[in-house]
This record gives C-alpha cells, structure tokens and sequence, in this order.
C-alpha cells in the first residue's frame, strides 16, 4: 500500500513539474514574440506570427517606418542635393541614440530601399529627433513619398 502511495504522490509531483516547465515555456515563448515585435500568439496556436517587410529607410541597424515619422518634408537644395527635414518619434529617436551612443568611431551606413546612400561615421552620439539628410532630389522624394505618415 506504502508503494502505491508513493507512486502516486510520484507522478502527481512529475505532473505538477511538467506543467509548471511548460508554463514557464509558455511565458518565454511569448516574450521571444515580444522581442521579435511579433506580439502575442494569435488565438491559440502554438507560433509566433512575425510579419516582416522590407524598411524602406534603414539608419545602422535601426528601421524606420511611416509609423516612425512625426513629420518628413523637402528643404533647401545644397551642392546639388536636396536636404529632408526628418523628424522621428521620441520612441525610435531613443534607439537611433543607444545605436549611436554605442557605436561612436564606427561607419552606419544608411540605406533607403535596400541601397547605401550614405556610410559616415559616427563622431558622437546623436541625441535629437530632428534630421536633415541630403538626397539626390528623385532619391528625396522616393523617401518623402514612402516614409510621409499622411
């Protein structure tokens, strides 16, 4: 009787383990989601959805999407170019910081539509979330017409 008991308390406690591990899978399985900026799974499914689509406007590693834009318009020719006026949301402006922040003395290469405009290197943190960047004018207004949150 002892033994069956035993076996019992056993298996209830290998249960409860079991349970408990995957639980904690769960939450991290989630978290991962997070991370990936895919969200929560969606109904039930044991995946995480991530829709990934290709940034038309990558500054280092940071994308920057319409949705990141308070406000984007043509400045003032110069050499050639055209200057645009930029301005980020605190948000991604704080990324765009922490990347410069720790990458002074590195290139960051700038790409718009898969492309390298620009590759300067960092002297020192970039702490704003105003931008003036000089563009070619059809390059200029490819990415004002991209990036407009309008």
């Amino acid at each position: 009787m002892r033994k069956l008991i035993t076996g019992i308390m056993a298996l209830g406690v290998a249960g409860a383990l079991v349970w408990t591990g995957t639980k904690i899978q769960s939450n991290l399985y989630e978290d991962q989601c997070l991370d990936l900026g895919g969200g929560r799974n969606p109904g039930n499914f044991p995946i995480c959805v991530v829709v990934q689509n290709d940034p038309y406007l990558l500054i280092g590693p940071i994308a920057i999407t319409a949705n990141d834009i308070v406000s984007i318009k043509p400045g003032a020719l110069s050499s050639g170019n055209r200057i645009v006026h930029i301005e980020l949301k605190k948000e991604i402006a704080a990324a765009l910081s922490g990347f410069t922040r720790h990458s002074v003395g590195q290139p960051m290469a700038m790409k718009i539509d898969g492309k390298t405009v620009s590759s300067p290197v960092i002297r020192e943190a970039i702490e704003s979330t105003k931008y003036d960047i000089a563009l070619s004018e059809e390059t200029a207004k490819d990415l004002i017409a991209h990036l407009s949150p309008d």
